[in-house]
């Protein structure tokens, strides 16, 4: 700051005041400027005020006006005297400055003269905000009470700029040992700053870094000061940009750099600013100037995201369902009639308890899931709520239970739905690797294996027939559609599925893991989109009243957009201040017509109803996609008058798929005269960010790019190549879409001359009834063959294909064979392979029933070990839970006859009785460890066996695939361990 001018004959006093105390110069020079500058505003209104006063003006109204805030200015100039006087600060006060003009034309421009002059004023005043001390002290010692030396002092003169001046001390040569001796131990230098402000207040600070960094650094550090609105210090820290080091060169003075910073503020949750805002949105509405036009808004407690439902849980009003992280379900029904009940006793043994219009409901436990729908005859929706272990269906205006299932497998998805092979509505429960179907009773009445955790479930009607079918979602990336036993359809995305959402027109919309969005029309996907922001829930919903619904999407960022069901487009869009919890559709003012309910996380409960005008995208926002486009057609522009003649007309790229090295390749090649300079490739599930940027040091004319899908599965690659001569600055782009074949990664070889008679014993042989020149086009199109596979029509081997394999990723030999009558046998060891050749053979040649013969004595043998080992282990859980109810039973009668000492005041019994309770607790605590350990060991036996009985079922199809789970269940459940071989090899 420049120092403030001062009259001659009044030079600053040479002996301090007595009452001045850390009052820095600059401090007081900002205030002598802003007296001055008071001063000079107020000389400037008393000439306004008489101008609008005299007699051929006569302009009371400004005249009162302009005294009154000349009368303001100069009070504020005493009061800065004042304070001046109590700091101890020395007064300087210059001549005023006439006004730049003595007369004004109107009133217009005495008030634009008066704008300006307190804009000079309050800048005057925003440019110094006061300055901040800093007394530093360090400790060398690592003891838990640090012993602080003086360092020295650090002062800013101006919080808003930062300006700081550093004063320091050198370290001793004591010091300087003590520093290395910390980094030595991985110790910490310790620093503690005492900040003075401008205002009088002190506050003290500690904070730390390794030692071995200021060694790294050579005593060079940065100290940041952290600064509240009010520019109050809130925390000091100090930091080191140097490497951990003990034998850098090192000197014994610091390197210190100041830095000030503000922190973002963020939203805090509050009542009264809930209010103010429903003020404000209120008067803008009635102005006419809202953008977000919700049809009403609520607060409640935190909701857990993912956990929120509506239902009407009395047959005619809607209901909100939200389950908190604690364990606890929210119920919140805005239209119930209080109701007066006498027997207390009676209501609190019940599971809900009302205050008003909210009602909780106890777990007990981590809620999974959460669905209502109506079961049975009964108009009412129930309330089904799942965990790890149970399903408890609830009837909440009755307050009670409808039924409570304990579920081996969790339920971590429900849904309550028709479907079309079961005559009521049913409750669908997806859990660890298994589907389960409930009726209205709780009794099971279907149950299938799935390969993961089931993550999502829809009913919807896929194959158009009227009839719904089931759509299932899991956590190994699959996508199924079931009818009963038999298997519709599937595919496989590139994470977990989390939500599922069935559309009009055999549509549905999946979500997936890695923030992808998209919609499928009868197994063909029509678009998706991928956010770096996870999908919490999606519904649909007509938000803009044009008769055809869109699709509604909550983000764990907050925002909800609303997209067209084809094309994906959004069209609408709002930002929550916390994540979304959940999207329901529900008449929540009982208006006659729906409402969309938005919950965040937080406990915010915004509507709105069909026709709001949602956020649409702010003019800003419409500019800078504006200019974008600008900017990209103008490089464009460029580009084509730099290219004079077009140089790449008629050029052409050369791609082509292939097996080698370990790897399916795509391989590039350029036309004559031409290089590749950069290849990029996008594909789903093959890479880490679904991307590959290949750069050759030089450009070549071809280029091989290796690619290793993880899984048999179809995978569309799409191609960008830019390809020019050597040295060129513009290059022409060729984008090129392929698709890698199921089985890309499996090679084809000549048949081995020994082959191993385990290979040969070892597969599945089915019967397809299918002509071999189908069979043979089934072969093309799911492998990478150098020359097209061909039937052979006459000879003793006429109908006859025999194919050998080699997988790339294990390096196992495969053969395909089948013969003209339609028997297909595969000779593997892999029954994974297997399962895949079989699922894809049947899906391209239209098969709904196959049936087969597998021999997998590996596979036998796994699933038998695992049996033997669930066996093992219900037996000693069964000893262990007897051995806990001994121990618990043993318990109670020692603090029975503990209690009996303690009234008989008998101490050494009591010490008796309160060791022996020591050592049963002890043996009860390593008891219940061993039952952990037992049940995780159970569990991930149980698993090995679901996964094995979806190998089996994948070895056949529609209910032959039903028959055999069905078999394995049965063959699980008894302990059969002859009945599960038999259902392996026969099905």
């Amino acid at each position: 700051m420049t120092p403030f001018p001062r009259r001659e004959g009044h030079p600053r006093l040479a002996a301090m005041s007595l009452v001045r105390q850390n009052f820095h110069e600059e401090c007081e020079d900002a205030l002598n400027k802003q007296i001055n500058l008071e001063l000079y505003a107020s000389y400037v209104y008393l000439s306004m005020a008489y101008y609008f006063d005299r007699s051929d003006v006569a302009l009371p109204g400004l005249y009162k006006y302009f005294k009154k805030a000349s009368g303001e200015e100069r009070e504020h100039a005493m009061k800065f005297l004042t304070y001046q006087n109590k700091r101890g600060g020395d007064v300087v006060l210059t001549d005023i400055q006439a006004p730049s003009r003595r007369d004004w034309n109107s009133a217009k421009d005495a008030m634009t003269e008066a704008l300006q002059l307190e804009k000079k004023v309050n800048q005057s005043e925003l440019e110094y905000d006061g300055w901040l001390q800093l007394r530093l002290g360090h400790a060398f010692n690592d003891d838990p009470v640090p012993v602080f030396t003086e360092r020295g002092n650090i002062t800013v003169s101006s919080v808003r700029s930062g300006a700081s001046v550093v004063g320091q001390n050198g370290l001793l040569p004591a010091q300087i040992s003590a520093l290395k001796n910390l980094a030595e131990h991985d110790g910490k230098y310790r620093l503690k700053a005492l900040a003075r402000t401008s205002s009088g207040s002190e506050i003290v600070f500690l904070t730390s870094v390794p030692a071995c960094y200021l060694l790294g650094s050579d005593l060079e550090d940065v100290i940041t000061i952290w600064l509240d609105s009010t520019a109050e210090p809130i925390a000091v820290s100090i930091s080191s940009t140097g490497p951990c080091t003990l034998d850098n060169p090192f000197t014994n003075m610091w390197t210190t750099n100041v830095v000030v910073k503000y922190p973002d503020g963020g939203p805090i949750p509050d009542t009264a600013m809930y209010i103010q805002k429903l003020e404000r949105e209120r008067e803008a509405r009635e102005r006419g100037e809202t953008k977000d036009n919700r049809s009403f808004l609520a607060k409640y407690r935190h909701i857990k995201a993912g956990l929120v439902v509506s239902g009407k849980f009395d047959g005619s009003h809607a209901c909100l369902a939200a389950a908190t992280p604690g364990g606890t379900i929210l119920v919140h029904s805005p239209h119930r009639q209080p109701q007066v009940d006498y027997s207390d006793h009676k209501q609190s043994s019940k599971r809900l308890s009302w205050s008003g219009e909210l009602a909780e409901l106890q777990i007990g436990t981590e809620v999974k899931s959460l669905c209502t729908g109506r079961l049975g005859e009964d108009e009412r929706d129930v309330l089904l709520v799942g965990t790890i272990s149970h399903v408890l269906a609830y009837h909440v205006e009755d307050n009670a239970d409808v039924f409570y299932k304990e579920m081996s497998d969790g339920a971590s998805c429900m849904i309550v739905a028709k479907v079309g092979w079961l005559p009521n509505h049913v409750v669908v429960v997806g859990g660890n690797c298994s589907v389960t179907v409930l009726d209205s009773h709780g009794t099971e009445i279907f149950w299938t294996v799935m390969g993961g955790i089931v993550t999502s479930l829809a009913a919807f009607d896929f194959d158009g027939d009227g009839e719904n079918e089931l759509l299932t979602g899991t956590t190994d990336f699959e996508i199924r559609v079931q009818k009963k036993d038999s298997m519709l359809w599937e595919t496989k995305e590139t994470a977990a599925i989390v939500v599922l959402t069935d559309l009009p027109n055999r549509q549905f919309t999946y979500a997936l893991e890695n923030g992808t969005i998209g919609v499928y029309e009868a197994g063909q996907r029509l678009w998706r989109v991928k956010s770096k922001h996870k999908v919490i829930t999606v519904t649909t919903f007509d938000i803009n009243g044009d008769g055809v619904p869109e699709l509604i999407t909550g983000w764990s960022s907050g925002k909800v957009d609303a997209r067209t069901y084809n094309t994906g487009e959004v069209m609408f869009k709002i930002q929550l201040p916390s994540g979304v919890a959940g999207i329901v559709e529900a008449d929540y003012r009982r208006t006659g017509k729906p409402d969309l309910v938005v919950i965040s996380t937080n406990g915010e409960v915004r509507g709105y109803s069909t026709g709001s005008a949602m956020q649409a995208p702010e003019p800003g926002e419409i500019i800078r996609e504006l200019l974008a486009k600008k900017q990209a057609l103008q490089m464009e522009l460029r580009q084509r008058a730099a290219t004079g003649s077009n140089m790449y007309y008629g050029s052409r790229l050369a791609i082509s798929l292939l097996t080698k090295r370990g790897a399916a390749r795509v391989a590039l090649a350029a036309g004559p005269g031409l290089l590749v300079h950069c290849a990029i490739v996008f594909a789903e599930g093959v890479f880490e960010g679904e991307t590959l940027v290949t750069h050759p040091n030089r450009p070549q004319g071809e280029l091989e790019i290796a690619l290793y899908p993880a899984k048999n599965d179809p995978v569309d690659i799409h191609v960008k190549v830019y390809v020019g001569p050597s040295g060129a600055d513009l290059l022409q782009v060729f984008e090129i879409t392929r698709q890698l074949p199921r089985f890309c990664m499996y090679e084809r070889i000549p048949k081995p001359q020994h082959v191993p008679e385990e290979l040969s014993s070892n597969g599945v042989v089915a019967d397809v009834a299918e002509r071999p020149q189908r069979i043979a086009i089934w072969l093309n199109q799911s492998l990478i063959l150098g020359e097209e596979l061909e039937v052979v029509e006459g000879g003793p081997n006429a109908g006859c294909i025999e194919v050998w394999l080699r997988g790339m990723r294990d390096d196992k030999a495969h053969c395909f064979k089948s013969n003209a009558g339609g028997k297909v046998i595969i000779q593997t060891d892999d029954a994974t392979f297997a399962g895949d050749i079989i699922q894809s053979l049947a899906m391209y040649l239209g098969v709904r029933e196959l049936n087969s013969e597998a021999t997998f004595p590996a596979e036998e043998k796994r699933m038998l070990d695992a049996l033997e080992r669930v066996k093992g282990l219900k037996e000693v859980d069964a000893r262990l839970q007897a051995e806990a109810a001994g121990g618990a039973t043993l318990l109670k009668s020692i603090v029975i006859r503990l209690e009996d000492a303690r009234i008989l005041e008998n101490i050494d019994d009591m010490r008796k009785k309160l060791m022996q309770l020591k050592n049963i607790n002890g043996d009860l605590i390593r008891e219940h460890e061993i039952r952990l350990n037992s049940h995780r060991e159970l569990a991930a036996s149980l698993k090995e066996l679901n996964i094995g009985v979806q190998r089996v079922a994948r070895l056949r199809v529609g209910k032959a695939a039903s028959n055999a789970v069905a078999r394995c269940r049965a063959a699980i459940q008894d302990e059969n361990a002859k009945a599960l071989a038999l259902a392996i090899r026969h099905g």
